[in-house]
C-alpha cells in the first residue's frame, strides 16, 4: 500500500511539472500573439472508442466510513437545512424518476398540498418542515444499498446568503419532452461539448473533475472553490471561462453557457434554486457511472484518491480571471442586437459607442477561405483555426433579451437560451445566414484574409406579371430601397401595406422569387 501511494505521488508530481511546462509554452505563444489550437483526438468523440467495456470493474471498491462522508461533504458543500432524494419509481405520467424535497410532512393528509394534487412550491407551503442533511444520509448515498437509487442525494448548491462552494456544468438532458429516464442524452453532441469544456479548463489552468452521470449518457464538470463565493461571481467566472476558451477550442454551439449550476445569480422567490445530484452514488458506481473519468472516458480506478488530489480554486484566482477574460464583455463579441448592449464583467450595461471591434487574425486562416453562397453562407473550415471559426459563429449570434428579463425578475431560466445562435455545422462547413455576408466580408478584408466566393444561389425563372395599383409615398420609398439589394427585410407597422409592397416587388423582379410577408402589431 505504501509503495502504491509513493507511485501515485510521483505521478502527480510529474503531472504538475508537465502542466507548468504547458503553461510556460502557452505564455510564450500568447505574448508573441501566435495563435494555437486544441486538437481533440477523434477517438474521444465516442464514449467507448478508447475505453473499457466494463467500466464498473475498473473501480476499486472502497469501504465507506464516517471519515469518507466528512471529506466528501467538505468537497461538495451545499445547503444542509434542506435536500432532495431521488424517487424509487418513475412517474406514471412522464415515465421519469424525479427528485423530491425531503420534508417531514411530505404526502401527509391535511398537511401536504401535493397529496391533493395542488400545485405549490415547497418554499411557499405553510406546513413545510424540511429534513436536514445529516451524515447518515450522505453515508447511504455513498454506500448505495437501494437498488432503485432512492438513496441518491440531490443537493441545493446556492446557500441562503446567495453564495456557493462549487460551480457545475451540467451536460445531462433536461428537455421536458424527452421520454428517457435519469436525464440521459439521446444523441452524442454532448460528448463533443464535454471534451471541449475539459480542454478549455486544462488550457486555462482551471482544476476540474469530470463525472459521468448516473445514466451513463451525460456528464457533470465540477469546479470546486476554496471558500464560498457569490453565485453571481461563480457564474461570471464560468461565462468568462467559456468566452476565453473560444480563442483556442472549437465551440460548435453556445449551449454550455446555459449549463451552469447554480442556474441563477440570486435565490428565486419562494424557491430553493436548482439542485444537482451528487457524484459517487454507490449503486451507479457498480456500472462505472456517477464516477470521475479521464480524457478517454475511462473511470479512474481509485475514485477517492482522484477526489483527494483535486485542488480547489481560490477566490483571488476567480476574480482575477473574470477581469482578465471579460475585456470584451462576459459573452465576448456577438452580433449587434437591437439593444446594442453587451453583458459586462461588472454586470453594467455598455454604451453602444464603447463597443469594441474584435478583428479577425490573418494567421487563423491557412490559405484562401472558401465561401459558397446558396440558401445560406457555407464556409469550408478545413483550413480555418478554431478562434476564427468561433468569431464567424458570433456574427450570427446575439444575447437573448428574454433570458435577461426572466433573470431580472428572478424567474427560472432553464430552457431559455442565453445566446440565440443562427449558425450551424454541417460536415466540414460552417453555415451562417446570408444576411451576415456584408459583415463577414468586411472583417475578412480588414484582416487581409483572402477568400473566394462561389455563387450557388438559384436565379429563378422569368414570369409575366404586372402590378396593377398605386403605391403610397412611404410604400414607394421602401420598395425602391429594397430593390437596391438582393435580400432584405421590411419592418413596418400594421396597415402599412406590406402585402401590397410584396406584390409590387414580385412584379418588379419579374422572376419566381418568394416574398415572405409577416404582419405584427408594433406597440
Amino acid at each position: 500500500m505504501e509503495n502504491k501511494d509513493k507511485v501515485i505521488c510521483e505521478l502527480q508530481e510529474k503531472i504538475l511539472l508537465l502542466e507548468s511546462k504547458v503553461e510556460y509554452l502557452q505564455g510564450i505563444l500568447l505574448n508573441a500573439n501566435i495563435p494555437y489550437e486544441v486538437s481533440l483526438n477523434n477517438e474521444t468523440k465516442s464514449r467507448t472508442a478508447d475505453s473499457d467495456n466494463n467500466q464498473g470493474a475498473r473501480i476499486i471498491k472502497e469501504e465507506i466510513t464516517r471519515s469518507h462522508f466528512r471529506f466528501f461533504y467538505s468537497m461538495f458543500k451545499g445547503r444542509t437545512d434542506v435536500y432532495s432524494k431521488r424517487g424509487g419509481k418513475p412517474n406514471l405520467k412522464t415515465g421519469k424518476t424525479g427528485y423530491y424535497t425531503q420534508c417531514w410532512n411530505f404526502w401527509k393528509d391535511g398537511l401536504c398540498p401535493k397529496k391533493n394534487a395542488k400545485k405549490i412550491k415547497c418554499g411557499e407551503c405553510r406546513n413545510q418542515n424540511y429534513k436536514q442533511l445529516r451524515g447518515e444520509v450522505i453515508m447511504q448515498h455513498l454506500i448505495g444499498e437501494k437498488e432503485d437509487g432512492s438513496d441518491v442525494i440531490g443537493l441545493y448548491p446556492m446557500l441562503q446568503d446567495e453564495t456557493c462552494n462549487f460551480l457545475v456544468f451540467d451536460f445531462d438532458n433536461h428537455d421536458e419532452k424527452s421520454k428517457v429516464d435519469d436525464f440521459a442524452n439521446t444523441d452524442d453532441e454532448w460528448i463533443d461539448e464535454v471534451n471541449a469544456m475539459r480542454s478549455i479548463c486544462q488550457f486555462n489552468n482551471v482544476n476540474v473533475l469530470v463525472e459521468r452521470s448516473r445514466s451513463g449518457k451525460g456528464a457533470h464538470i465540477w469546479l470546486l472553490f476554496e471558500e464560498p463565493i457569490l453565485a453571481a461571481t461563480a457564474r461570471k467566472f464560468g461565462t468568462a471561462l467559456l468566452t476565453k476558451g473560444a480563442e483556442s477550442v472549437n465551440q460548435k454551439s453556445f449551449k454550455s453557457y446555459d449549463r451552469m449550476l447554480p442556474a441563477q445569480d440570486h435565490m428565486p422567490e419562494g424557491g430553493l434554486g436548482n439542485l444537482v445530484a451528487l457524484p459517487l452514488q454507490g449503486q451507479a458506481l457498480k456500472n462505472g457511472n456517477s464516477a470521475f473519468i479521464d480524457e478517454n472516458w475511462n473511470a479512474y480506478p481509485d475514485q477517492w484518491q482522484v477526489l483527494k488530489s483535486t485542488s480547489k480554486i481560490s477566490k483571488a484566482f476567480i476574480e482575477g480571471k473574470i477581469n482578465e477574460w471579460s475585456a470584451d464583455g462576459l459573452l465576448g463579441m456577438l452580433a449587434e442586437d437591437m439593444s446594442g448592449t453587451t453583458e459586462k464583467s461588472d454586470n453594467s450595461i455598455s454604451k453602444p459607442w464603447e463597443k469594441k471591434n474584435k478583428n479577425f487574425v490573418l494567421a487563423d486562416a491557412e490559405g484562401i477561405l472558401d465561401i459558397t453562397m446558396a440558401n445560406q453562407i457555407y464556409i469550408d473550415t478545413r483550413n480555418v483555426k478554431p478562434r476564427l471559426q468561433n468569431q464567424i459563429r458570433r456574427l450570427a449570434a446575439f444575447s437573448n433579451p428574454e433570458y435577461y428579463k426572466n433573470q431580472a425578475m428572478r424567474f427560472g431560466t432553464r430552457g431559455t437560451a442565453r445566446i440565440i445562435s443562427c449558425s450551424r455545422d454541417i460536415d466540414q462547413y460552417l453555415c451562417i445566414p446570408r444576411g451576415c455576408e456584408k459583415k463577414l466580408v468586411e472583417k475578412l478584408e480588414e484582416a487581409g484574409i483572402a477568400y473566394k466566393k462561389t455563387e450557388r444561389r438559384q436565379n429563378g425563372r422569368k414570369i409575366a406579371v404586372t402590378f396593377i395599383g398605386e403605391l403610397r409615398q412611404e410604400q414607394r420609398e421602401a420598395s425602391e430601397e429594397i430593390l437596391n439589394h438582393d435580400i432584405g427585410i421590411l419592418g413596418a407597422a400594421t396597415a402599412f401595406g406590406k402585402t401590397v409592397v410584396g406584390a409590387f416587388l414580385i412584379a418588379a423582379r419579374t422572376i419566381n422569387w418568394q416574398e415572405k410577408v409577416k404582419s405584427e402589431i408594433i406597440r
